[in-house]
């Protein structure tokens, strides 16, 4: 379950064409890449396997990482996992696990109903200003905060604590939060 490097031969504005990489790599004489996306480094792929009268579809989940074309060797490294290894990245797209095949591999259907769990999920930057949330971090800290309108300081919206009448960007909110009001 290491990583595997080699000199990547697809390149794009100078860089290390991870997507195109990873597509060819899981595309033989049995299997093919139906879809496939990249979100930040993170590889994303339905895979189509025929095995003898066995047709499946299953997804690759692949950590990336490349360097640009000045590095002669090991430029472009992957780390595959399968869906049934049930991997901790969950931004698969929908259009992907809708390509999906049935499978009864429970870490693949708890993998897939986590996916589909995070698009189910209200993103911070969909709420409406005016929302509160609520969330406890690692040391039992409960946060409440209040979306603001843009202002004078800040030209997007903005999270505001008014326990300690303190400003919280949005990086530092856990996807655990809830929506209070």
């Amino acid at each position: 379950m290491g990583w595997t490097t080699y000199h990547a031969q697809y390149y794009k504005n100078g860089k290390v064409d991870r997507k195109r990489e990873m597509d060819e790599l899981l595309t033989g004489s049995n299997q093919v890449v139906l879809k496939s996306s990249m979100i930040g480094s993170t590889y994303y792929a339905a895979v189509k396997t025929i095995r003898e009268n066995n047709v499946s579809v299953w997804a690759c989940v692949a950590e990336t990482c490349g360097q640009d074309r000045s590095d002669p060797y090991f430029n472009f490294g992957y780390k595959a996992i399968s869906e049934t290894s049930e991997p901790y990245r969950y931004d698969c797209p929908k259009s992907i696990l809708d390509l999906l095949t049935e499978t009864d591999n429970e870490h693949a259907l708890r993998w897939r109903a986590a996916c589909r769990e995070k698009f189910a999920k209200p993103k911070l930057s969909d709420l409406p200003v005016g929302t509160v949330i609520r969330f406890t971090i690692w040391d039992n800290t409960e946060y409440v905060l209040t979306k603001m309108a843009p202002n004078y300081q800040f030209k997007r919206t903005w999270w505001y604590n008014s326990s300690n009448n303190k400003y919280v960007p949005s990086r530092r909110i856990p996807d655990s939060f809830e929506i209070v009001k």
